[in-house]
Parts: C-alpha cells; structure tokens; sequence
C-alpha cells in the first residue's frame, strides 16, 4: 500500500472547506440580515465592522485571483491556452451585482444611524442612543469606543476613500493595489 502524501489529504480537504466556508456565508448573512431589518442602531457597530470584514474578503479573493492570473500569464512555459484562460477569468470580471446589493442594503437599513454615528460620536449622540432616543441595550462603551474611533479614522483619510470609491478592478496587467479599500471606501462614505 502506498503512502498517503500531504497533496492527497488536501485535496480531499479542499471540497469540505470550500462548503464549510459557503456554509459559514450563508449563517453570516442571515444573522447580518436579522441585524439590519431590526434597524436598530445598537447594532451599528457589528452591522458595518462585519460588513467591513464582508468587504475585505472580497477584495482580498479579487486580488489573489487577479495575481495568480497575472502570475499565469507572465510566467514562462506551460500551456498558453489555460494561462490565457486563468488571465481572464471571472474574477479579473468587476462582477460587483453582490457587492452593490449588499450596500444599497446597508444603505436602507443604516443610513440614517451611519450618517448620525460618523457624524455625531464625538458630541455623545448616535450609537449610545436607542431609536426611541433612551439607552439601548448592548450598545455600551466598547460600541461608543469603535464608532468613534471609526470616525477618527474616515475623517483622517476622507480624501483617500473618496478617491478609492472611484476606483474599478483594473485592467489585465494593471495596478493590482487598486483592488483593495474600493468596497471599503464605498461602505464608509455610502457611495457607489
């Protein structure tokens, strides 16, 4: 009998935790949409630092795919049908219909207690206060904490998330940097 090598065991590991990951999506979104139909802003802070962490996964699967594309299509040898392939691949596609649903969702759901809590933090509104205006429950300090520290951070690089907005996958060969902060941008200054 042969040995059972490392390549074989991930192989066999590769299927499972692609479906344990869809499997994982799928939980995430439905409690996410729980959240945000509930248009309570005590769940600000988990709403959008989930949908920030949404957001980077996607850009960081757009840029791997992007560079073993890239890689692909420079490297030398092997066959030029398949790199030609892997170059345009669907991923190098701005297939962004998920992404665009996801924030005109957000931007339903939280609009109003996103522009109250980036805008309002620092003079002691927004998240500490329930809908009806009294204490909510579970929003304490640490959501106070991170909003305004969230705050903070877009108004210290609000020229640079409005120019990542803007930006689109690149083109075959192009710049592959621009494909992180897009969606991030989007998500924190509700564009696109």
């Amino acid at each position: 009998m042969d040995e059972v090598k490392p390549c074989f065991i991930r192989g066999q590991l590769g299927p499972i935790f692609a479906e344990l990951a869809l499997e994982y999506l799928r939980d995430l979104l439905k409690e996410l949409e729980f959240h945000c139909l509930s248009r309570k802003c005590q769940h600000f802070p988990m709403v959008i630092s989930t949908f920030a962490v949404v957001f980077m996964a996607v850009e960081s699967i757009q840029y791997h795919s992007a560079k073993d594309a890239y890689h692909a299509h420079y490297d030398d040898g092997g066959d030029a049908m398949v790199h030609s392939h892997r170059v345009d691949g669907p991923l190098l596609v701005d297939k962004s219909e998920g992404v665009d649903a996801l924030l005109r969702f957000y931007r339903a759901c939280f609009s109003g207690c996103h522009a109250e809590a980036l805008l309002s933090v620092s003079k002691g509104k927004g998240i500490a206060k329930g809908d009806k205006g009294g204490e909510s429950e579970g929003a304490g300090d640490d959501g106070t904490v991170f909003v305004a520290g969230l705050k903070k951070a877009v108004e210290k690089v609000q020229y640079y998330l409005k120019g990542r907005s803007k930006v689109s996958i690149p083109a075959k060969g192009g710049d592959m940097t621009l494909l992180f902060d897009r969606l991030l941008a989007k998500l924190f200054l509700l564009e696109g």
